[in-house]
C-alpha cells in the first residue's frame, strides 16, 4: 500500500499523468464492463438502468485505480466545490466559521448553507469519504432535491447546511467529532430547537454522527439538550471505521458488486487506523459474548445506551450488494437495543451510497430517494415515521 502523503493533495508529475490518463482509459473501462453486465450479470441489466450501470463502473474504477491523493487533486477542496457548484446553480455563498474550543491551536469548522440561510428546520449534513475525500458535486445536489422536495411538496421551508470538516492527512480524528460537536452547538445557541434540527450523514459521515449521538449521552456532554434532536438519518454508514483485517462475509460476497471495492475500503481506513479503536471480528464478538454468558446472536450494545434520549428517531439504509452491509445490519441491531423508533431498509439491488448513483444517472424520484424525501417531511411534521 502506497504512503499518504503528509500534505492534501500532494501529487507528482506521474501522478498527474495518471489522472489525465483516465480521459482515454475510462471508455474502454466502460466498454468492456458493459460487456461483461450484458453476457454475465444480465440480472442486474434487467434491474437496472443502462445510466445508471454506467454510473457505477465510472465509480468503482476510479477509486480503485487512483490513489487517495490522486483523487484529492482531482477533487480539489470542499469549499471550492460548494463555492463552484452554488455560483453554477446560482444561489448565494453563505459560509460561517465555527469555533471549536478556547485553544487557538484548535481546528476551526466551517459551514455552507445550501440557498439562503434558514434556522425554523434545520438539516445538518455530514459528508462521506473515509475523512480522505471531500465533499463532492453530487452530495450537494442531494440534499438540495431534498430540500426542495421540503418546499414544494410538503410547503416547508428548511435550511440545510454542511459541515466542512477537516480531512487526513492534517486532521486526525476525534478533530472531526469536536467539529460536528461545535456545529450542532452553534445550531442550538442560534435558536434552533433541537426537534427541529436532523442529522445526516453518509459513509464516515455517518459514523461521526453516531459517535456524537453518544457524547449527546454522557452526563458532562458540552451540549445540553432540552429535548431529543428531531432525527438522524444514515446512509450507507461506515461502522466500524477501522477493520484491520477483520471483514464480514459481506466483503467477499459483494466485492464485485459493490462500487466500492474490498479492497479499497481496507486501503482507506488503514490510513487512518491508527485513530480508531480495533473492534473485535465478528467471530471474536461472538466468543467474546459467549465467555460472558450471552447467547450466541449477543453483540455488547453499551455503547448505544441512553440513545433514545438524544434522537427521537433514526433512519438507516444500506445497500444489499455493499460490502459494509453485514456491518451495518450488526449496528442497527445494536441500536434497536436502545431505541424503539430505529427503521432500516435494505435496499434490494442498492450499493455504496446508492441514492447519490440515482441522482448522478438523472432518476431525480428513485425508489428509495422518495422514501428519504417523506422521511424529512414526516419528522419537521412531528408525525410517526
Amino acid at each position: 500500500m502506497a504512503a499518504l502523503k503528509t500534505v492534501y493533495a500532494q501529487v507528482s508529475l506521474f501522478d498527474r499523468f495518471k489522472i489525465y490518463s483516465l480521459i482515454f482509459v475510462m471508455p474502454v473501462v466502460v466498454v468492456w464492463n458493459l460487456f461483461l453486465y450484458s453476457t454475465l450479470r444480465r440480472h442486474i441489466v434487467k434491474s437496472k438502468k443502462w445510466s445508471r450501470i454506467i454510473v457505477e463502473i465510472r465509480w468503482r474504477f476510479t477509486t480503485s485505480f487512483l490513489s487517495v491523493n490522486q483523487i484529492q487533486y482531482m477533487m480539489g477542496t470542499s469549499v471550492q466545490t460548494y463555492k463552484d457548484w452554488a455560483h453554477a446553480h446560482g444561489l448565494p455563498v453563505t459560509i460561517e466559521e465555527i469555533s471549536t474550543g478556547s485553544n487557538s491551536s484548535s481546528k476551526k469548522a466551517r459551514l455552507f448553507w445550501i440557498g439562503p440561510k434558514k434556522l425554523d428546520r434545520v438539516i445538518l449534513y455530514l459528508h462521506g469519504g473515509a475523512f480522505l475525500v471531500p465533499l463532492q458535486h453530487v452530495s450537494i445536489s442531494f440534499w438540495r432535491c431534498i430540500q426542495l422536495s421540503l418546499q414544494e411538496k410538503s410547503e416547508m421551508d428548511s435550511g440545510v447546511c454542511i459541515l466542512d470538516y477537516s480531512l487526513y492527512p492534517g486532521s486526525p480524528f476525534p478533530t472531526q467529532l469536536l467539529q460536528a460537536k461545535a456545529a450542532l452547538k452553534y445550531l442550538i445557541d442560534s435558536g434552533v430547537e433541537p426537534c427541529n434540527i436532523q442529522l445526516a450523514g453518509d459513509d464516515s459521515g455517518a459514523y461521526i454522527i453516531l459517535k456524537l449521538l453518544g457524547e449527546l449521552t454522557r452526563p458532562n456532554s458540552s451540549i445540553r439538550l432540552a429535548q431529543p434532536l428531531g432525527s438522524v438519518y444514515l446512509m450507507s454508514p461506515w461502522v466500524p471505521f477501522n477493520h484491520d483485517g477483520d471483514k464480514s462475509g459481506s466483503f467477499c460476497e459483494n466485492d464485485h458488486m459493490d462500487v466500492i471495492t474490498s479492497q479499497t475500503l481496507e486501503k482507506w481506513s488503514q490510513y487512518t487506523s491508527r485513530d480508531f479503536p480495533k473492534p473485535p471480528s465478528p467471530a471474536q464478538a461472538v466468543v467474546n459474548s459467549v465467555k460472558k454468558g450471552r447467547k450466541r446472536d449477543s453483540v455488547p450494545s453499551h455503547g448505544y445506551l441512553g440513545i433514545s434520549a438524544a434522537v427521537q428517531r433514526m433512519l438507516i439504509t444500506v445497500g444489499k450488494h455493499e460490502c459494509l452491509r453485514d456491518d451495518v445490519v450488526r449496528v442497527v441491531d445494536q441500536l434497536r437495543k436502545h431505541h424503539p423508533l430505529v427503521r432500516f431498509i435494505l435496499q434490494g439491488d442498492g450499493v455504496h451510497n446508492d441514492p447519490y448513483l440515482d441522482l448522478l444517472a438523472g432518476e431525480r424520484e428513485a425508489k428509495l430517494m422518495v422514501v428519504i424525501m417523506d422521511w424529512f417531511a414526516e419528522v419537521f411534521r412531528n408525525e410517526v415515521v
